[in-house]
């Protein structure tokens, strides 16, 4: 499948922190609308003015056995590894642009990076490395972790900075964070918004499936500022989101096919 070529001019290994990689937030857009849609999993679709990134499509099994298939249109893919469940690129309709090596890509005027960690427990011995994703989009630092369950070194911290928007992996298992493992990254990172990904719900294959339901999660965090959506798809901006200190944490409900 033909892909767009993006341009790629860094590596995983510089240590810039994220205001150096992404710039400063430019107040102009700030009023600029992002909409951000769950397809289960982690697979998000991020639309804004001009731009539509299209986060870890996955092949329909297992834990994501009765979601809607994520073959969707948008102008850039990220994928955080080529597992079927976060790297299903094959059925991808149009031409968009592929990102799936860590490293630093432009695309339309905006930076990504890709910073490459552990996707398990055992420094990658088992399911090799995650590609977790960092970009600027309506005026918005966006964080989009993947399956992760290594831990955040050092350069990793200074590389992300403090994002706006952490989409945060929570259901456990082998390849992903526990609770107690993502609650430990909130509190490193601070975000504005957390978006909870990578937990169980009724799409999965109960045989197969072995994370847990973000109530786990919730549960754990004790937090007050838990909003549960009755939808897949929220539309924010860079003002309506509270400043670092209070983050606010938001429960997407993907869509699921009856079998």
């Amino acid at each position: 499948m033909k892909r767009r070529q993006l341009i790629r001019y860094g590596a995983m290994g510089m240590l810039a922190s994220a205001g150096a990689v992404l710039g400063g937030r430019n107040r102009a857009i700030a009023a600029e609308q992002l909409s951000i849609e769950y397809y289960g999993h982690t697979c998000f679709r991020l639309i804004s003015s001009g731009l539509t990134v299209l986060n870890n499509p996955f092949k329909p099994a297992g834990c994501t056995e009765n979601y809607a298939d994520p073959s969707l249109e948008s102008d850039v893919v990220t994928i955080s590894s080529h597992l079927l469940d976060e790297g299903y690129i094959q059925d991808l309709p149009g031409n968009p642009g592929l990102l799936r090596r860590p490293g630093l890509y432009r695309f339309k005027g905006v930076q990504f990076q890709g910073l490459g960690m552990a996707h398990d427990r055992v420094d990658g011995f088992r399911f090799g490395r995650n590609i977790a994703w960092l970009w600027e989009q309506a005026g918005l630092n966006i964080f989009h972790m993947g399956g992760a369950a290594g831990e955040l070194d050092s350069e990793l911290r200074i590389l992300i900075g403090q994002p706006d928007i952490l989409i945060l992996p929570v259901g456990g298992g082998e390849k992903a964070f526990i609770a107690q493992e993502a609650i430990a990254v909130i509190n490193e990172l601070n975000p504005r918004l957390i978006i909870p990904s990578h937990y169980r719900t009724k799409a999965a294959n109960s045989e197969t499936c072995d994370i847990d339901p973000v109530d786990v999660f919730i549960k754990a965090l004790g937090s007050d500022r838990v909003e549960t959506i009755n939808s897949s798809r929220i539309t924010i901006t860079a003002q309506s989101l509270p400043e670092s200190g209070s983050p606010i944490i938001r429960v997407l409900s993907p869509v699921i096919v009856t079998p």
